[in-house]
């Protein structure tokens, strides 16, 4: 039991058979831009492969201290 981890890239997606149709609903990529566009290829090759996957977003909290301002709960994780 465990993770098997898999980096996933372009080629994923394309094996899914419907690939070249989804490409088609999606918006001119120069409009999208790169960053929206790699996020519809990722989940296109999550439906080829499919399982489990998990992504994070980071904030750089350093703005805040360097415009002055304090953080909430003094910087603390709260859940």
């Amino acid at each position: 039991a465990g993770w098997e981890p898999v980096v996933l890239n372009e080629s994923h997606a394309r094996a899914l058979p419907e690939f070249d149709a989804l490409m088609d609903l999606i918006l001119d990529p120069e409009t999208i831009g790169t960053y929206n566009m790699a996020c519809y290829k990722r989940w296109i090759a999550m439906a080829a492969v499919g399982g489990f996957m998990a992504d994070y977003d980071t904030f750089p909290l350093n703005h805040f201290l360097r415009h002055g301002r304090e953080l909430p709960f003094a910087g603390q994780l709260t859940i």
